[in-house]
């Protein structure tokens, strides 16, 4: 029974972040909330570059997203703080889940991610298609017939 108010004990003091990439499948990391927000950004830096092909000169940013208004906080606006005080003082970024109460989501966004999107947004030039106007469709079904009678 004590090994079981150890365990939770420590599970309320830590935290679980699920890293999206672009490249790869999601990436789990665990912090303890005392943790410097610093540290924790060079730690989930390290741990994409050792479970991806990114770089850490790839990495524009990593942010957590909040779903219902599409806004995002970005972890380095965190820099003074720790990891529990952050993730209070953002609730909405991070918020609870009814399965795991410390796994929150987090996102990376790399620069081969933002070429692609940024050719994406040019619109290229249209082309005029000629159409016609048909009027009389008898005209249509008796060409038709004519082209399956020659073949």
């Amino acid at each position: 029974m004590n090994d079981y108010r150890d365990f939770y004990k420590e599970y309320k003091m830590k935290c679980y972040f699920e890293i999206h990439t672009t490249v790869s499948k999601p990436i789990i990391v665990s912090f303890d909330k005392d943790l410097p927000m610093s540290h924790c950004y060079n730690e989930i830096i390290n741990e994409i570059e050792y479970n991806t092909i990114l770089t850490e000169d790839a990495v524009i940013d990593i942010f957590a997203e909040d779903t219902l208004s599409n806004n995002t906080v970005s972890l380095l606006s965190g820099q003074g703080t720790n990891i529990g005080d952050f993730i209070v003082s953002n609730r909405n970024f991070f918020p609870f889940t009814p399965v795991t109460k410390n796994l929150y989501n987090i996102f990376v966004i790399d620069k081969m991610y933002l070429t692609k999107i940024n050719e994406k947004d040019i619109i290229p030039a249209c082309k005029k298609t000629k159409k016609e106007i048909i009027t009389n469709h008898w005209t249509n079904i008796v060409n038709q017939t004519k082209r399956l009678i020659y073949l």
